[in-house]
């Protein structure tokens, strides 16, 4: 694959959402965030899938309006750097804090839209949103990876690797065990397109367990944990939007 390549979630389609007409379409972050309130609801490749885009979606939300109120204006009670990273809290004011962030998202509700530090924020760290390049999203490289594995993990040894038809978990299946009811034949299970890839990654990401996980090579010993998603029991309520 080369470096050149990109594949951005901030800018290129890849959320599939339904919109209140009940057609289907694919959106980039910038424009789910910039029409949110024409959605019905999202309308990824299974149920499981949209909760796992909505908990980035809502990470970018919370990285925003824990900063910055619904004029833009940043916080008294936060100290930020350049990059919007946070310094200090002036955690003794835990009144202020609360009565802030409620009137916030109250009013992110009255307005029925978001205010534009999304699609600045967005913007902001768009590089860190690419499939592809050196800090590539919800990934580390090939060189990282290999750095922190045992030698006998690593992709420059032909291991450390996952197909895609893993990935998918309309398919999931591994190189050892065929999924004999997919819906894919055999030369299309690892085929994908990149708004399918950004989908499942994510998805991957949030529900793998711990068996399609690599130990890294640590001085302090830890348990590899599964994802965050697969360890919890959710509830699906249904809006208007």
């Amino acid at each position: 694959m080369s470096q050149s390549q990109s594949f951005n979630l901030v800018s290129d389609p890849w959320i599939k959402v339904l919109k209140k007409d009940y057609n289907e379409t694919e959106v980039s972050l910038i424009e789910l965030f910039d029409n949110s309130s024409e959605y019905l609801q999202l309308s990824g490749d299974m149920k499981s899938q949209d909760l796992a885009i909505l908990r980035l979606l809502l990470a970018i939300l919370l990285s925003i309006y824990t900063r910055f109120d619904t004029d833009g204006n940043q916080y008294d009670w936060v100290d930020l750097d350049d990059e919007w990273r946070v310094i200090k809290i002036d955690e003794d004011d835990v009144k202020t804090i609360g009565r802030s962030l409620l009137k916030t998202w109250k009013t992110l509700y009255s307005q029925k839209n978001f205010s534009s530090k999304v699609a600045e924020y967005l913007e902001k760290y768009k590089s860190k949103f690419d499939l592809f390049g050196e800090t590539p999203f919800y990934q580390v490289n090939a060189t990282v990876y290999d750095q922190n594995v045992p030698e006998n993990k690593q992709i420059v040894k032909g291991k450390g690797t996952v197909t895609v038809k893993q990935i998918n978990r309309r398919i999931s299946e591994s190189n050892n065990t065929p999924s004999i009811f997919s819906p894919k034949t055999e030369n299309e299970k690892n085929k994908i397109n990149f708004a399918e890839l950004a989908r499942w990654l994510i998805t991957y990401q949030n529900y793998t367990g711990v068996t399609d996980k690599t130990k890294v090579n640590a001085k302090n010993k830890f348990s590899v944990s599964p994802g965050w998603l697969y360890s919890i029991n959710p509830v699906y309520i249904k809006g208007k939007d």
